[in-house]
């Protein structure tokens, strides 16, 4: 039997395949693992208005839709919790008029969803949510629109030297274009400063991001270990702005510090001498990070790491610099072997100079050895390590003269 046969007429065919000693093919749909594919669609079961709750509701099917009516010029918070101890949520789409989405959440790592929208998010709006169980054959849940308290837009201030330590509520705190919820912090700086930014959280995926007025300086996930986002950088005296992300589930704890970061590896090299291995060095989150967009051959660095299933940095790596020093007529290779525990995620080892600019590196390689450095050329050589997956952070350098 070809095509899907709906309504009286499938019921009235099973009937007779039973009857007859068969039995009924089911019509199977096709699977819409997409978003947007469910917005597309404009019809709607229920209305949902401000300060109305509905208790004990099933998803039988793919999803439920709710047309929302909201009170004018007030907030409101759309709030998903489970019915049974299953615990299963679906996962919740905001859709305009026009069939796009327009917010999201996901069910899947939630023991409730909440999401608040704004005035200024539903005006002139007409909006239709959603509620997608993602081919589950059922899905009970409470679902409620109830008043909420209008949310404060304005960055909080913070000055180098400062810890503040709070709680990502998703009901309560902004949303970016991608429907995740962050916070925004406001400083200043009287004169440049090298500025270190560690975003930390043992219950969030932080993302950090820097802005200076319109201008975006810079963004990491987490060059800070696990999932924490760092940021070093020299910024000049004036005004920025830092926005702090949660890019997994919606509300925990986080930690934002913001310092005068180390210059330890970046003023002043780490010696090394030939013939020598240097053990137990570490890119800790006090590390510089070395800026992506600079001389680094990209592909070779990104296409040794992908090839070992290792993540490759987006923005910025930590890296740690060392002076090497030799005799004249030596000859000296160069390798640098990862220690981390489990992780086979190899390093990028530079070989350059130190110049007023910075480092300015001539030759490299990912994991492999930087042979014959000749002292007679150069009497000494600036080596630098970096890397991009966090879990690769420990290591040993060695440096082996060549026999004459």
């Amino acid at each position: 039997m070809s095509g899907v046969v709906r309504g009286a007429g499938a019921l009235a065919l099973g009937l007779l395949l039973i009857a007859i000693g068969g039995t009924p093919a089911v019509a199977q749909s096709p699977q819409r693992d997409s978003a947007a594919a469910h917005c597309a669609t404009a019809a709607t079961r229920y209305t949902l208005r401000n300060n109305q709750t509905f208790n004990g509701l099933l998803i039988s099917n793919e999803t439920d839709r709710y047309r929302l009516i909201f009170a004018k010029a007030k907030a409101a918070v759309i709030k998903v919790s489970p019915a049974s101890l299953t615990r299963t949520l679906p996962t919740l789409l905001i859709c305009d008029q026009a069939g796009q989405v327009f917010r999201q959440r996901s069910g899947e790592r939630e023991e409730e969803i909440r999401l608040q929208l704004e005035p200024s998010d539903v005006a002139g709006k007409r909006l239709v949510l959603v509620l997608w169980n993602q081919g589950r054959a059922q899905t009970d849940y409470e679902l409620a629109m109830l008043p909420a308290k209008p949310i404060d837009t304005t960055p909080k201030s913070i000055k180098v030297g400062d810890d503040d330590k709070r709680k990502m509520r998703a009901e309560t705190a902004l949303l970016s274009a991608s429907g995740r919820p962050f916070a925004r912090y406001s400083f200043v700086l009287d004169q440049p400063t090298r500025v270190r930014a560690f975003v930390s959280s043992d219950e969030l995926d932080m993302r950090a991001t820097l802005w200076s007025g319109t201008s975006k300086i810079a963004e990491d996930d987490n060059s800070g270990g696990r999932f924490n986002a760092l940021l070093v950088r020299d910024l000049p005296a004036g005004p920025y702005l830092l926005y702090v992300e949660s890019g997994g589930i919606n509300e925990g704890e986080f930690k934002v510090q913001l310092s005068k970061a180390s210059t330890r590896l970046a003023g002043a090299p780490i010696e090394l001498k030939t013939d020598q291995t240097l053990d137990d060095q570490n890119l800790d989150s006090d590390s510089p990070t070395v800026d992506l967009t600079g001389p680094a051959n990209g592909p070779i660095r990104q296409q040794a790491l992908l090839a070992k299933g290792c993540a490759v940095a987006l923005v910025g790596r930590p890296f740690a610099l060392y002076k090497l020093v030799g005799d004249p007529g030596q000859v000296v290779d160069v390798s640098v072997e990862s220690t981390s525990s489990g992780s086979g995620c190899p390093l990028l080892t530079e070989v350059g100079v130190d110049s007023p600019q910075g480092f300015i590196g001539f030759r490299q390689t990912v994991g492999e050895t930087i042979p014959g450095l000749d002292f007679d050329k150069q009497g000494a050589f600036f080596v630098r390590v970096s890397a991009d997956d966090p879990s690769s952070r420990k290591f040993r350098i060695i440096t082996r003269t060549k026999p004459m």
